[in-house]
């Protein structure tokens, strides 16, 4: 059994370039695709790393004008795969770039009519060469390197520091300070002070640590400890004009903190931000990266206020990623074979049976003729063969026909609402009550801010998506959800959600007359056997036995159709083959085989339904065609074909399993267990919630009531904006699914 690359979804790349200099307004065309790091050159020229797009962009200082692009894909020196972080060095012309997945630093010397040339590449052929170089210092003429991905034998990570001009010096594995030790995993930022300090956002534990360039720590004088802890999301560090800003440090937000950890306050507006980067010169101007919504801001911090934490967006820089063929933060997929539909069956004994339902079905088959009479001329094919797509930041649903080789997904309009995450695909034994078109199967998405899954089905008559029922709604009562992710489900319909907030399944039912209803939950919170932390995805075999991503207890559980525990296999530590995984979003069971999203190992690892180990496919990085990792998440399949959303690549990978080929031999590949795991993250509902959630029912109710809106077509567009309205501000009160980039 061979897991191999087949193909992609979406583009990466922008279209083709102008010449530069050019006004960025002038061209919607060019987009960044995930940028991360900034820096300020000697000229004051804004430096962008677009990771996505594996090149540097160079900006004016107000990020209104192009003034070059270089780079592109490859291995070659001045060619890149994931440019993660930049560092000028503090008296020289020189860049310094973390090449990420290449596993290098190149340091890049240019002039003020920017002419770039690489000078230098190092950290990849040395006795223990660097393997995630990302965040970048410089400290008494010495670099430093958060080698995030580096694992000692107890599973650590490390900080590397290179002399300027490349030479390895040491590492660092571990903070010392007054008899307190403290390891690092996943260290992300780095910055330093003028007085020489190190500051490393130790991003998997959670926390900001501050030592000397030997590793001696030095404590924070608000707690005496050379740690800060209490942050959500580590996933920077900047010292800028006096103050430290913790991109992450809380929900959609930037903490700003004294230099000795005294909390100042905190900067809201953006989704995930990942870099600051001061702005030299007389004022506190800050460039911020927001790679998620492919967007660079410039900022003002000095009118923040207590109760007013809003700064100044003086400038921005980042088109919204709408060229043909784009995504925009794709977070899930879902496959469908062509569906085998039989005559209809009535189930008198269902529970769900509402006294109304004659009459509901005459509303839908009245509504299905109007729209019939209104699109006779314009019926579209049935889009039931190949992958829908749920396309987060502009909130549309997509669709490719796999058999016609579509590079450009078809956008299906029906409007969406922030935070819808999860997403599947049921196809009814028979035709239900109400369906417009038998053929097309019904799909799911849940919301992650509200709690609702929606269940529509595709119009062919008007080529949309129409609401054909809902259910759920945020809370922890046994009917209700919080925070869903992955969805499975089965022939029969029975749906399975990963209630992660609730660190539980919930199962419902959907039975022959379209209604749904709650059956049961099973698992809460805890590391025992069918026990979860943030369980994310979830997966059905032809038996109806249920398979679950744990993701924070870094396993996959087994339970039969009606929650019975059967087992778990898997263990928290690194390794591209076997069962040790680290944060599991994702599982999938197709053609009888496992296959499990491994995040931070960026591997694809394919099981037998008992846990076995069979193969993978691994791989970390953004070159085009090969079908390497960022951040895949929610994965699906179907035959042979898994489908994998890269929310941080903006691309859907295309995989093939061939049991007509065997596995590559692993030749020994160390495997290390983490002797500490991640820092996990416990978000607790925002009060406001639940009356936000009321509002939202209340409008899907009128959605559903499809007669009505016939009476009255701009019903519609009303409450679909009230919708919007409302989870905007559940966006606001809650943390996005992705934590780590």
């Amino acid at each position: 059994m061979l897991l191999s690359y087949r193909s992609s979804l979406g583009h990466t790349e922008t279209a083709a370039t102008a010449a530069t200099p050019f006004v960025l307004a002038t061209h919607p065309e060019f987009t960044f695709n995930s940028p991360v790091g900034l820096a300020v050159d000697r000229h004051r020229r804004v430096w962008i790393a677009d990771t996505g797009n594996n090149r540097l962009v160079i900006m004016n200082p107000y990020l209104s004008e192009v003034l070059a692009v270089f780079g592109g894909p490859g291995k070659e020196p001045g060619r890149f795969n994931m440019p993660f972080r930049l560092c000028p060095h503090p008296t020289k012309a020189l860049m310094y770039v973390s090449d990420l997945a290449n596993r290098r630093i190149q340091v890049i010397a240019y002039r003020k009519d920017l002419q770039l040339d690489v000078v230098n590449v190092f950290g990849d052929k040395q006795k223990e060469p660097l393997v995630g170089p990302n965040g970048l210092t410089f400290i008494d003429g010495h670099l430093c390197v958060a080698d995030e991905f580096y694992a000692n034998s107890e599973g650590d990570s490390r900080i590397a520091i290179f002399t300027e001009s490349g030479e390895f010096s040491h590492d660092i594995q571990h903070i010392d300070c007054g008899g307190e030790q403290f390891t690092l995993l996943w260290p992300q930022g780095l910055s330093s002070d003028d007085e020489g300090r190190l500051y490393i956002a130790n991003t998997g534990h959670a926390n900001v640590l501050r030592c000397d360039l030997q590793g001696k720590g030095v404590p924070f004088a608000t707690s005496g400890r050379s740690e800060l802890t209490g942050l959500g999301v580590a996933r920077d560090v900047s010292v800028a004009h006096g103050r430290l800003y913790i991109p992450g440090s809380g929900e959609y937000q930037i903490g700003v903190f004294d230099r000795e950890g005294q909390p100042l306050d905190s900067m809201h507006g953006f989704f995930a931000p990942i870099q600051v980067t001061a702005v030299p010169g007389k004022t506190n101007r800050l460039l911020v990266s927001d790679p998620i919504l492919a967007t660079v801001y410039l900022l003002d911090p000095k009118d923040l206020i207590p109760g007013l934490d809003t700064p100044t967006f003086i400038a921005q820089a980042g088109n919204p990623r709408s060229n043909p063929g784009q995504f925009y933060y794709v977070t899930s997929v879902a496959m469908v074979d062509k569906p085998r539909i039989t005559s209809p069956q009535i189930d008198a004994s269902s529970p769900f049976w509402p006294a109304q339902m004659s009459a509901q079905w005459w509303f839908h088959y009245w509504d299905a003729c109007q729209m019939w009479w209104r699109s006779a001329l314009n019926v579209r094919e049935d889009p039931d063969v190949g992958v829908w797509m749920m396309n987060a930041v502009p909130r549309t649903v997509l669709h490719s026909d796999l058999n016609e080789q579509v590079e450009i997904p078809e956008q299906i309009s029906y409007a969406m609402f922030a935070g819808m995450l999860g997403v599947d695909i049921y196809q009814p034994s028979h035709p239900l009550p109400g369906q417009i078109d038998a053929d097309a199967p019904l799909l799911l998405l849940g919301n992650y801010l509200s709690g609702f899954i929606s269940v529509l089905q595709y119009n062919p008559f008007i080529n949309d998506l129409t609401l054909y029922t809902f259910f759920g709604g945020p809370g922890d009562d046994p009917w209700e959800l919080s925070k869903p992710m992955g969805m499975a489900v089965s022939p029969q319909g029975d749906i399975y959600i990963a209630d992660s907030g609730n660190h539980r399944i919930s199962q419902w039912r959907i039975d022959s007359h379209g209604i749904v209803g709650h059956v049961r939950t099973f698992g809460r919170l805890g590391a025992g056997p069918g026990e979860f932390h943030s369980p994310s995805d979830v997966t059905l075999d032809e038996q109806g036995r249920v398979y679950v991503s744990d993701q924070f207890n870094n396993r996959i559980q087994i339970f039969e159709a009606d929650g019975t525990y059967v087992g778990a296999f898997g263990q928290a530590g690194y390794g591209e083959t076997g069962d040790h995984f680290l944060l599991p979003t994702g599982v999938h069971y197709v053609n009888g085989h496992l296959v499990v999203n491994d995040l931070v190992n960026r591997a694809l690892k394919v099981f037998t339904p008992d846990g076995q180990f069979i193969c993978s496919y691994a791989g970390l990085g953004a070159e085009p065609g090969t079908g390497q990792l960022w951040m895949p998440f929610l994965l699906h399949g179907a035959g042979n074909f898994i489908a994998v959303p890269d929310c941080a690549l903006n691309v859907v990978h295309l995989y093939e399993l061939d049991d007509r080929k065997p596995a590559p031999a692993l030749n020994g590949e160390r495997q290390v267990r983490l002797r500490r795991a991640p820092a996990p993250h416990l978000h607790a509902m925002h009060p406001e919630t639940k009356a936000t959630a009321e509002e939202i029912k209340e409008h899907l109710l009128v959605l559903t009531s499809q007669s009505d809106q016939q009476q009255q077509p701009e019903l519609r567009e009303t409450h679909l904006d009230r919708l919007q309205e409302a989870h905007a501000r559940l966006r606001a009160k809650h943390p996005p699914p992705t934590m780590f980039l």
